[in-house]
């Protein structure tokens, strides 16, 4: 059944007339990696996607690559990825690599099924789980909310038509924001009377799809590779100071298997107010998306409502 719309925007009458660059989205970094999803050897989440919409979680950090099906595992189609395999080696560290490569040599010469977008942090060995049914269930969730507005950030690896394919068998790219993706923004009520209720941005900014925005055109960030919580600083990174989108990076890296503990310190709702709050000040932006691991530990949730008031 549809739900009625309630007259709010994700879940505020407040926010309905502030432009997007004006709202603050309590988000997921690498969204897809969660604990009780089946075959994740690092989780970097307590609950799927499923859990986060229901929990308030509005933006998704997520990776996509092109994987083939083997007996037991996902195995990660390196020829046909469009980066390079030294990045992915970047993201899951020299341990995981290692793990990959064991998993992926038991399947050395074996039959694969076709090829397909999987949902992967870095090798789908080390967990994987196909893009589309990941999709619908953000597409279920808009159809019972029609007030909310979500964002999602690929880091992609796959060509921008392939990815599009997905986004529309899963009925998302008719719900896509079609604007340029600058200043200025329109409105959360805006996007919801318009049916542009998913902005999508691919950080490879490749060119086909016109509705999957350059991510680092339309929005700035903070650094992400914090090893200490003294380390988190809300320094220009990627996008320079171009986009009037700002995401602030809240995590500390332990690649390749992110710790609770950390969490619970960097997300803790003082912290994190206190480091977007000065994020702010310093780079004279309102964040747009708060995006931490183990969403459920801390108050990531309770910080964005804090700087939307």
């Amino acid at each position: 059944a549809v739900a009625l719309a309630a007259g709010l925007c994700n879940g505020s009458a407040a926010l309905c007339d502030r432009p997007l660059d004006r709202v603050t989205f309590a988000g997921a970094h690498n969204a897809m990696s969660a604990a009780d999803v089946p075959g994740w050897m690092f989780p970097q989440h307590e609950r799927g996607v499923a859990s986060q919409l229901t929990d308030g979680i509005r933006a998704f950090l997520i990776d996509v690559h092109y994987g083939r099906p083997a007996a037991s595992a996902i195995v990660t189609d390196l020829d046909a990825e469009t980066a390079s395999r030294a990045k992915i080696e970047e993201a899951v560290g020299p341990e995981g690599v290692e793990a990959a490569l064991r998993i992926r040599g038991r399947f050395a010469g074996g039959d694969l099924g076709p090829r397909g977008l999987y949902l992967c942090h870095g090798f789908c060995e080390l967990g994987a789980q196909p893009l589309g049914p990941w999709l619908r269930a953000v597409a279920d969730f808009l159809v019972q909310h029609p007030d909310d507005v979500v964002l999602i950030v690929v880091e992609d690896y796959v060509a921008p038509e392939d990815l599009a394919a997905e986004f529309d068998k899963a009925g998302l790219a008719d719900l896509a924001y079609r604007g340029t993706g600058r200043a200025p923004w329109p409105t959360l009520r805006t996007l919801v009377d318009t049916r542009q209720r998913v902005v999508v941005m691919t950080e490879s900014g490749r060119a086909g799809v016109p509705w999957l925005l350059p991510a680092f055109d339309v929005m700035q960030e903070t650094p992400y590779k914090f090893r200490n919580p003294s380390e988190m600083s809300c320094a220009v990174n990627r996008g320079g100071t171009k986009g009037s989108l700002f995401q602030i990076n809240n995590w500390i890296d332990t690649t390749p298997a992110p710790k609770p503990s950390n969490a619970a310190v960097v997300n803790a709702h003082d912290a994190l107010l206190a480091r977007a709050q000065r994020c702010r000040e310093e780079r004279g932006l309102m964040p747009t998306i708060l995006a931490v691991d183990f969403y459920r530990t801390g108050d990531v949730i309770g910080v964005a409502r804090a700087l939307n008031r």
